[in-house]
This record gives C-alpha cells, sequence and structure tokens, in this order.
C-alpha cells in the first residue's frame, strides 16, 4: 500500500453499527471510494438514517472535507473532526497501513480474482482479522 500511488477500496460493515457524523444518525453500511497518495479520497457511502436506506458522496482533498446531504444531495463543506472522512483509514501514521503491520491476525487467501475495470491484473482477495 505504501508504494501504491492509488487504489479502489471497499469496505462493508458488519456487526456493531458505526456512524459518520457526531449526531449519531448516518450509520455506515458500506464504502466505495478511491484513494490517491497522500490524502485524496473520492466515493460514495451507504448509510442508514433511523433505519432508511441513503447514499453519501464524499471528497476529501488535503484535510478539507465535502459531503452530500442525504436528504437533498446537496454539497456541504464539514470543518476536520465533525464527521468521518474515510481519507483517516489511509493515514500513513494511524490508518490500515499501520494496522496491517501490527494488528492483522489469522489472514488467509481467499482466492485471485479478476475484475472488469482491470482485466489485466492479478488481485488478491484476502480475509482476517
Amino acid at each position: 500500500m505504501k508504494a501504491s500511488a492509488g487504489f479502489h477500496f471497499t469496505i462493508e460493515r458488519t456487526g456493531t453499527l458505526a456512524y459518520i457524523d457526531s449526531n449519531n444518525t448516518l450509520a455506515v453500511n458500506r464504502i466505495d471510494g478511491d484513494f490517491v497518495t497522500p490524502d485524496r479520497v473520492k466515493g460514495k457511502i451507504r448509510v442508514s438514517v433511523s433505519g432508511f436506506p441513503a447514499e453519501v458522496s464524499i471528497v476529501s482533498i488535503q484535510g478539507r472535507f465535502w459531503q452530500t446531504n442525504p436528504l437533498n444531495q446537496t454539497w456541504e463543506e464539514y470543518d476536520p473532526g465533525t464527521v468521518f472522512n474515510p481519507a483517516i483509514l489511509f493515514d500513513a501514521e494511524m490508518g490500515i497501513q499501520p494496522m496491517l503491520q501490527t494488528d492483522l491476525s489469522e489472514l488467509t487467501l481467499v482466492g485471485n480474482e479478476k475484475l472488469d475495470k482491470w482485466p489485466d491484473k492479478q488481485l488478491y482477495h484476502l480475509k482476517g482479522r
């Protein structure tokens, strides 16, 4: 990951609800997006709002963060720390990269996969805790 200029990611939540807002009204179900080194993220977050499904688009560039309102889909800029910014997941100091080095266990290779988006690339499907 450290050597990559960027990548596409999908994160699915299972178990306890995880909220992306300080009022605990938008619970994350799935995040699909693209990360570009060192700190740019663009994507969509599938959320539940009081049990109803909705989608939020996000953009994060150099610490600035914008998200669409799930009710009217207008873009709004948020101050750092007021909503969940997925760019933090890829932070070199406290994101997934250092976690993979120290906290990953029970890693298994599920298999090899190909995606239509990258037909010439060999991808590895991994599962772990």
